[in-house]
């Protein structure tokens, strides 16, 4: 990923590399309510080790082509979640905030689902709930 894309102005040139394209993309898609987080799945976190190299934008690739721009981006969805309505707010959420911050256009958000987990808050309620329940039965 060390590409740099340049848009000319009138005052000179700015290049925009991948990593920051992916990192507004992880920015963007972790704003989405029902989401965990950005990761990878199991063969993509090996794949990042043996580079030895710290990703800019875990779980997210960029492609470009000339000034349009692909983002693949892996998500852990909380369980529960709508993901059919989650996954298009990711889309609407990326293409906004990376057209808006870089100037390239957004040709495809493609989202992939690696995960699902219980939210920890949800998990800490139901227990507390339960030893609620306890204590009252014990009275």
């Amino acid at each position: 990923m060390e590409k740099t894309y340049e848009v000319n102005e009138n005052s000179g040139n700015v290049k925009i590399s991948d990593e920051v394209i992916a990192t507004i993309a992880q920015i963007a898609a972790n704003e989405v309510e029902g989401i965990i987080g950005t990761g990878t799945s199991f063969a993509g976190e090996i794949k990042q080790m043996l580079s030895k190299k710290a990703p800019a934008g875990k779980g997210v690739k960029v492609q470009t082509e000339g000034e349009e721009v692909t983002v693949d981006i892996s998500v852990i969805v909380e369980y529960g979640a709508k993901i059919p309505a989650v996954s298009w707010e990711i889309q609407e959420n990326v293409k906004k905030n990376v057209e808006s911050m870089t100037g390239l256009s957004v040709r495809k958000v493609n989202v992939h689902i690696v995960g699902i987990e219980v939210k920890e808050d949800a998990a800490s309620d139901d227990e507390n709930k339960e030893n609620t329940e306890e204590t009252t039965e014990e009275n």
